[in-house]
């Protein structure tokens, strides 16, 4: 390497010239020297100089001298260009100031002994001093047939049969031009395993830019290698080598490993990393879609050096063989379901989504589409689309070779053959369905009825030459008594002629005829494009729509019926009469002192609610989803004794505005007597003793706003799962529930009823122990729950303050402010203003501009050792108040009737205008103040103050001020 590196030489002239006639290539080094002239020392040093020998301080230097080399840089990078000689040319750039504050630091210290201070200032080199360390280099690639030999391998490494591209593709980019050159140190063996193949020029070039790698890097790279490959470790020095061009990376997205290729090697030294990925998305069309990934440095290890690779949140495919052969055999499987394809889906409860079962789904994404009215051009990330695959390809029977089925989606759509719902599918939980022909063996039915019954089913596909919607059909009628097998015998037929069944129960045909139509011609359409036996329980008002539809069907018809249609009826709707007769026992309406015992159903609200209205018609009932929550919720409170019960969605008439208002001024003390709530949770399947914890934490029920005084306001609160399997009590979940919302287990707790007393009495002389917490603590509760409106955030809490207000939709969040108003005018809880600072806020009131502003304040409480507050009085103008003020250098803490913890007082930060003498709320701090124990602060002098609040009909978010009355 000495002979070819031109770094130490008499002079660039003389360096050019006489080597230039040679034929073994070379290469040069530049040192670039900076200086930011920042001090009086370096003021004079010139801001960039250029040598060819690396630079340093000399004998007799002091710390005015700039670092320098000895042989100046005469224009030798314009020469090198035109030299046929020089491959590439080598920057290293230095930091004068970092040169001379490390050398003469150093000096400083030895002489400090020997030397007066006025003397150590002016140290004088006594010897060279060391030569600088370089703080960044980049690579000059000058000579063409080196740039052709890279180009050669890149080409010769494109492999024909596969979609991956070279792994040196984009290996020009500047960023891996800089040291220590990631690029090069991922493919320096494949460019070594070309040279041989290499012209003689080109391989030499080739040779002479690995021979540099190995000499200036090889240490570097050979420790993250034993790093990576051995210790399966990563190290922040070698964070940045750990992905390299064309690298898959995997990562977890809504629970499922999901792999992105990674096109190039991050920027050296960025931070976080910064990966431009591709994937592949399926609409109907695979397309290649872009996606920017960052990559932090992991914050648990801030303070470690080293941690596995597989801790990541994001690493290297190639070190987890595992997941990569799931991920292979998953995206194998979505290459099946690029068409129309009948899979058994069988995910574990824990992995299901709400309302969704394992079974039968019919996975096609274009009927999904077409059900949703989507169109493939209005793709999502139409606007990150590279490509799509070719119409030929898709056609293939295997997919493409190389990373493509690794970079598949993880889910996709199907449709539930038992409940004509679209679900999203985990691809991984998918299988081929395994059909059960001994099924149809089992029938126990005459052979000869069997041999009928096979030769219904065809065995091949229509002939085209049939007329159009004519004879491609097969109408089996299957007749008897409820009971006798109808349903069995469909589906032995479905599995013997290995098609998919489409059954269609009565209810899901419904009543009204333009609704029947629909209903029954989206089934046959379907069936059709599915090639699916079509299973339809039928009665006399739809037979002759069933028939009509027929005629167009070119698949298998099973037509079931009882041998009375009158039966038929009665038992279709008996269900449903039990049921109506239930619920309308709960909208008789009682007054105060007539209210008899029952319960009250406490849930989050999906898509098909039953609701008051819908009672006007109750065959529309039976096809609402929300009806079998009803159903279920009825038969709970019949086997708890119960005559009655209260569900919001069926006793509140939301049409008339007065009944909303009082419904919901009244909703908490609803909770409040009743004699048991049922806490229905429809995102926990079901109760499983030894694993219900976490899926019972994590329920929506949890973090929804109007549920609070389902929890809080009853005395007796049983939670149950979605199949209504008892969970377990309020008391007996108490540690659980406390973690999941963060209220304080007292407030849990269910206190026993007092001996002999009435429902009425009862409900009369019980206060919710909720009450006997501070503002602050149950604006807390609401801080970490949310609602649809955002007015309900206000509404839901009106019960937990004992205050009625008027309900305002589209107020937006003045709704709170309200809320708060209300509270000053029966409350001196001053803990109402210990909330802490939202970003981007500019609310400076005493009053808070969300809910969210309390998450963390409750632990204020009421001080309990001093005398009641002084009055304050809001008006419509504001709220007048006398607080003892605190001054400070630059600012004011205001004290309020507020401890946190033992004998601890809290105060806030307010502001003063000078020219004005306006106090506002400060942003910082931007939380309550925690001020010194011990310390008496109560007698400040009072200082009388006003502050404007933020009034429902006000039209902007204007600050709020504090004036002090003379």
């Amino acid at each position: 390497m000495a002979g070819k590196n031109v770094d130490e030489i008499p002079s660039t002239t003389q360096a050019i010239s006489s080597q230039s006639s040679a034929s073994i290539p070379r290469y040069i080094v530049i040192h670039r020297v900076e200086c930011p002239g920042s001090t009086p020392a370096h003021s004079s040093h010139p801001a960039i100089s250029s040598y060819l020998d690396v630079p340093r301080l000399f004998v007799g230097d002091n710390n005015r001298n700039p670092l320098r080399g000895r042989i100046p840089d005469e224009d030798s990078q314009k020469r090198a260009k035109k030299d046929p000689t020089i491959s590439f040319i080598i920057h290293r750039t230095y930091n004068c100031l970092e040169y001379h504050d490390a050398l003469f630091e150093a000096l400083r210290e030895v002489s400090a002994n020997f030397e007066p201070p006025y003397l150590s200032s002016q140290l004088c080199l006594p010897s060279d001093a060391y030569d600088a360390v370089a703080e960044g280099e980049y690579m000059e690639i000058v000579s063409n047939d080196l740039n052709t030999a890279i180009e050669a391998v890149k080409e010769a490494d494109t492999q024909k049969d596969s979609m991956d591209e070279s792994l040196l593709l984009g290996w020009k980019r500047e960023h891996n031009m800089v040291a220590p050159y990631l690029h090069f140190y991922h493919t320096r063996n494949l460019l070594r395993d070309y040279i041989p193949s290499l012209p003689e020029r080109q391989s030499k070039e080739l040779n002479l830019l690995l021979e540099y790698l190995d000499t200036e890097f090889s240490l570097e790279y050979k420790e993250a290698e034993n790093l990576f490959l051995g210790d399966g470790l990563v190290s922040k020095r070698h964070f940045h080598k750990l992905f390299g061009p064309s690298e898959i990376i995997v990562t977890i997205e809504d629970g499922h490993h999901v792999a992105m290729l990674s096109k190039y090697p991050p920027i050296p030294g960025s931070s976080p990393i910064r990966l431009e990925c591709e994937m592949w998305k399926f609409d109907g069309r695979f397309a290649k879609t872009k996606r920017i990934i960052t990559i932090p440095w992991p914050k648990h290890a801030a303070e470690v050096d080293k941690v596995p690779i597989k801790s990541l949140g994001i690493f290297p495919l190639r070190f987890d063989q595992q997941i990569e052969h799931r991920l292979r055999k998953r995206g194998e499987f979505f290459w099946q379901l690029r068409k129309p394809r009948l899979v058994l889906y069988t995910a574990p409860n824990q992995a299901l989504d709400y309302r969704m079962e394992n079974g039968r789904y019919m996975v096609d994404i274009e009927s999904y589409r077409r059900a949703h009215r989507l169109n493939t051009i209005d793709n999502v990330v139409t606007g990150h689309v590279e490509e799509h695959l070719s119409l030929e390809v898709t056609e293939s029977t295997s997919p493409p070779a190389g990373s493509f089925t690794l970079l598949l989606p993880p889910t996709t759509y199907g449709f539930g053959l038992h409940d004509k719902k679209w679900r999203k599918l985990a691809i991984e939980y998918a299988a081929d369905i395994v059909w059960n022909e001994d099924l149809f063996n089992m029938l126990a039915i005459p052979e000869n009825e069997k041999d009928v019954l096979r030769a219904l089913l065809p065995e091949n596909e229509a002939s085209i030459d049939f007329t159009a919607g004519r004879d491609r059909s097969r109408l089996i009628l299957l007749y008897g008594d409820p009971g006798n097998g109808k349903t069995f015998t469909a589906e032995a037929l479905a599995e013997f002629a290995r098609k998919p069944l489409y059954r269609l129960a009565p209810y899901e045909v419904g009543v009204e005829l333009d609704r029947v139509k629909d209903n029954i011609k989206e089934a046959f359409y379907l069936g059709d494009i599915w090639k699916a036996g079509y299973g339809q329980e039928s009665g006399s008002s739809t037979s002759s729509i069933i028939l009509q539809a027929i005629d167009d069907y070119s698949g298998i018809t099973i037509l079931t019926m009882a041998s009375s249609m009158g039966c038929l009826k009665l038992e279709k709707f008996s269900k449903e009469g039990s049921a109506l007769k239930l619920t309308q026992a709960a909208f008789e309406e009682f007054h105060e002192s007539k209210i008899p015992k029952y319960a009250i159903l406490s849930h989050t609200w999906g898509q098909e609610e039953v609701t008051f209205q819908d009672w006007a018609d109750p065959t529309s009932v039976v096809q609402k989803s929300g009806f079998t929550k009803i159903i279920e919720a009825c038969e709970q409170a019949r086997n708890d004794d119960y005559s009655y019960v209260w569900i919001d969605t069926n006793c509140i008439d939301k049409s008339s505005s007065a009944e909303l208002t009082e419904a919901i001024n009244s909703m908490f003390a609803w909770y409040s007597k009743a004699d048991i709530c049922y806490a229905y949770l429809s995102d926990v399947p079901t109760f499983k003793p030894l694993s219900y914890a976490k899926e019972f934490r994590q329920s929506r029920w949890f973090k929804r706003g109007w549920t609070l005084q389902g929890l809080l306001a009853p005395d007796s609160v049983v939670f149950y799962a979605a199949d209504w399997s008892r969970i377990g009590t309020r008391s007996s979940l108490v540690c659980d529930i406390a973690e999941a919302t963060g209220i304080g287990i007292e407030y849990l707790r269910s206190h026993p009823k007092m001996g002999n007393t009435t429902q009425q009495d009862w409900s009369h002389i019980r206060s919710p122990k909720c009450h006997e917490a501070s503002i602050a603590e149950r604006m807390s509760w609401l801080s970490r729950r949310e609602t649809t409106r955002i007015e309900d955030m206000a509404y839901c809490m009106l019960g937990f303050f004992g205050i009625h207000m008027p309900l305002i939709y589209g107020e937006g969040h003045r709704a709170f402010f309200r809320l708060q108003e209300e509270i000053l005018k029966t409350s001196d809880d001053h803990s109402l203003f210990c909330w802490s600072w939202a970003t981007g806020t500019n609310q400076v009131s005493l009053l808070a501009p969300r809910p969210h502003s309390f998450l963390e304040a409750s632990h204020y409480q009421r001080h309990r050792h001093v005398v009641k507050p002084t009055p304050y009085a809001i008006a419509n103008s504001g709220i007048s108040i006398r607080l003892p003020l605190i001054q400070c250098w630059s600012s004011y803490i205001a004290i309020l009737n507020v401890e946190l913890g033992t004998e601890r007082n809290i105060g806030i930060a307010m502001q003063k205008e000078a020219l004005t003498g306006v106090f506002t709320r400060a942003s910082y701090p931007d939380v309550p103040i925690p001020l010194a124990p011990g310390m008496v602060y109560r007698g400040s002098p009072l200082t009388e103050m006003f502050t404007p609040v933020q009034h429902a009909d006000s039209e902007s978010m204007t600050p709020s001020s504090l004036t002090t009355q003379p």
